[in-house]
């Protein structure tokens, strides 16, 4: 099964392992990459290719991982665009 924006997945990075939402990708993209995220993390993590991705959390014992996806998934991804505008306006008035 195709992961889908705002699903909580297991991805293969450079620093390891992580569980980050899919925030960005197709069908949105032309490229075939996926944004992730940490819900709590400031910024994006890099592009990440499909093959990465290594599977979909489906439960936790916290409840159910889909659960607020939507909310979640618009949260993260405008508050790492909010904080990307901040060091762009941050580093503008220190010129």
């Amino acid at each position: 099964m195709r992961p889908r924006l705002g699903d909580v997945v297991l991805v293969e990075l450079p620093e390891g392992l992580r569980l980050h939402r899919l925030i960005w990708g197709p069908p949105f993209v032309r490229s075939n990459a996926w944004r992730t995220k940490g819900d709590q993390a400031w910024l994006w993590d890099a592009c990440t290719p499909p093959e990465a991705i290594l599977g979909t959390v489906i439960a936790c014992e916290s409840g159910d991982p889909r659960r607020g996806r939507v909310w979640r998934t618009v949260r993260s991804l405008f508050g790492g665009l909010l904080f990307r505008l901040r060091l762009v306006l941050a580093g503008a008035g220190g010129r």
